[in-house]
């Protein structure tokens, strides 16, 4: 391995955007995929937006991806559910569902665990960001092949229509914080692990139940529309094979131990939950074959890149009012999986509860809780709740790291591999690491059913305690 890593963390927030003219006037360029950004942005430029009576600016983008679902599943969904499709892009509609599978979770928690604490700060927790881009190829592809995208900047000047080559959102994925990350000259990121430090067993053993009992919330959440509890999948499955899995139960996807940085395990579950809540039924569920999943649920753009653009008021050191023209771009897309993950490893709307909660007036606030979290009580409560799922998303992707470490301690990422969304790369995983994992299933009560490489783990009854913790608490 060459030592020519770089160690200053790439700006997550910068991109490669190549103009065929320039244009001074559009300079501040700001990158919703990077949570913190995107907490800023739903909290400043979105929440008082809406509440003076204005239309959510990404709302248009969010219909333009819905097609995509629309077409991939005409056939066999009903086409008063599909024309809502465009509610379940958008980020902010899910937040109702995070709220109460949080405070599900949290309670279960204290009833099934009352001596673990999913909200205590601990090493098991304790991680950082790394970032991955192949946009040099990917530039070099669009150079070759002459490429543009002509998008309009603002629906009221059409001469504003701008040739634009394409703006490059990084891949990010969290990480233990002990791993050395070290970004190489081509955009290679190298991951060494050697002074991992691993946790407590029993912490560990905690936070793998807390995932089983968030398997048991979401479960509950699904049984309406499920026959049985959903698998775990590991490995590539063929789809004739997962579609039967997917429409009887769903399944979860324990897709970084299969190679993938930033699918994640629970994030389909927690789509069928959400399509749920939007009216889909069994009979709908079990219509979908592998093409309408694919549609509605793969999405394999994880942000749409269509530029949301209009001007900022702003005040300076002199207050004066000063307009500033802000490109806003990035944008979560909920039909990609990753990007479940996404929001829920880098903790958005615990983030944004309390910034709302911290920083905005009572009539800011009472439209954020009656119209995007949908339910009363404290903010702070209401943050912690939410936190806990967080956390045990979280505590559950850094396991999974800390699992592939402990095989090979010294990984290369390669950008052209990795620097793109959903790429599995099964070299990424040892067979000694994936074996522990079918160890420990199977020690859990797991079958494991081998499908070529690749397994099912079906899951066992769960502790009839916990459905008497669930009835006490419902």
């Amino acid at each position: 391995m060459e030592n020519d890593a770089q160690s200053r963390q790439p700006e997550f927030h910068m991109a490669l955007r190549y103009r065929v003219e320039p244009d001074p006037d559009r300079q501040h360029m700001v990158n919703l995929y990077d949570m913190t950004h995107y907490v800023n942005y739903l909290h400043k430029v979105r929440l008082p937006l809406e509440l003076s009576g204005g239309v959510s600016p990404e709302a248009k983008i969010q219909q333009m991806q819905a097609q995509n679902s629309l077409l991939g599943c005409q056939h066999h969904l009903p086409s008063d559910w599909l024309r809502r499709l465009d509610k379940f892009q958008d980020p902010v509609a899910i937040f109702p569902l995070f709220v109460e599978l949080g405070r599900n979770l949290r309670a279960l928690s204290s009833a099934v665990l009352p001596e673990f604490d999913l909200l205590k700060p601990s090493l098991f927790l304790e991680h950082q960001q790394a970032f991955i881009s192949n946009a040099a190829a990917r530039l070099q592809s669009l150079i070759d092949n002459r490429s543009r995208a002509f998008i309009y900047w603002d629906d009221n000047d059409p001469a504003s229509m701008s040739a634009v080559r394409l703006l490059f959102t990084p891949v990010s994925f969290n990480l233990p914080a002990g791993v050395q990350v070290s970004y190489q000259k081509g955009g290679n990121v190298y991951l060494d692990g050697r002074a991992l430090t691993l946790p407590d067993s029993v912490l560990a053993e905690q936070w793998e139940t807390a995932l089983e009992l968030l398997s048991f919330v979401l479960y509950r959440s699904l049984e309406d529309i499920v026959e049985k509890r959903a698998p775990y999948f590991l490995g590539y499955i063929p789809p004739n094979k997962a579609i039967g899995h997917a429409t009887s139960s769903g399944f979860y996807d324990l897709s970084l131990l299969a190679g993938g940085l930033s699918h994640g395990t629970v994030s389909h579950i927690i789509q069928l939950a959400r399509l749920k809540q939007m009216g889909l039924n069994k009979k709908d569920l079990k219509s979908i074959d592998s093409h309408c999943w694919n549609s509605a649920l793969e999405l394999l753009i994880v942000t749409s890149n269509w530029p949301l653009s209009f001007g900022i008021r702003t005040v300076d050191d002199y207050n004066n009012e000063v307009k500033q023209s802000v490109v806003f771009y990035g944008l979560p897309l909920m039909s990609a999986p990753s990007t479940m993950q996404h929001l829920l490893t880098n903790k958005l709307l615990s983030r944004l509860i309390r910034a709302v909660d911290r920083d905005s007036s009572e009539e800011e606030k009472n439209y954020f809780q009656e119209n995007w979290l949908r339910t009363q009580g404290s903010l702070a409560e209401l943050a912690d709740n939410v936190e806990a799922l967080e956390n045990t998303v979280l505590a559950e992707q850094l396991a999974s790291w800390r699992m592939i470490l402990k095989h090979t301690s010294q990984i290369e990422l390669p950008a052209e591999l990795h620097g793109g969304e959903q790429y599995f790369d099964e070299k990424l995983v040892p067979q000694t690491a994936k074996d522990e994992v079918v160890a420990r299933y199977r020690a859990r009560g797991y079958t494991i059913e081998e499908v070529g490489n690749s397994y099912i783990f079906h899951p066992p009854a769960f502790d009839e305690s916990w459905e008497a913790h669930w009835q006490h608490l419902h």
